[in-house]
This record gives C-alpha cells, structure tokens and sequence, in this order.
C-alpha cells in the first residue's frame, strides 16, 4: 500500500498517510502538515523517516525545506547507486 510521508514543521514529528485505492485517508497538506514525499510503502516510508529523524531532527529544530532538500538529494542519488550494484 503507498504511503505518504508527511511532516509537520511546528510540532517536528512525521506523518504516514495511507493510500487507499488512489486516495489518501487523510487530505494532504492540512494542519500543518506538508508532504514530503509518496512511498511504495511504509517500510521505505519508514526508511526515510529514520534517515530524517538522524540527519536532521535529532540536531534540533528543523525546517520543512531542508527535509524536502535531504529527500530530493536521496531519491536522485539512490537509483544511481542500484545501478552500480
């Protein structure tokens, strides 16, 4: 089932918003929630929360912008390194 990783800047905590047959249980980017990303699933949504959550988070006060930088560089690096492996 996709997965939509969503987080919130005020309160510095991550969202998973469910797909369901191309909708998405909760409507997207209200209270202060913002999209960061659509994953395949919650396991890569997962991944990429822990990532954020040791890049950025555990440093102190984060900006939406600079995750949605973190994961725009991760999703451009990570196919060039499947197909090097």
């Amino acid at each position: 089932m996709t997965e939509i990783l969503e987080f919130n800047e005020e309160q510095q905590q991550f969202h998973y918003n469910s797909v369901v047959n191309n909708v998405p249980t909760d409507q997207e980017n209200r209270r202060g929630w913002q999209t960061l990303i659509v994953c395949k699933n919650m396991k890569e949504a997962s991944a990429f929360a822990d990532f954020l959550q040791v890049q950025h988070l555990s440093k102190g006060f984060s900006k939406f912008n600079e995750l949605e930088k973190t994961i725009n560089n991760l999703t451009n690096f990570l196919p060039f390194i499947n197909e090097n492996n």
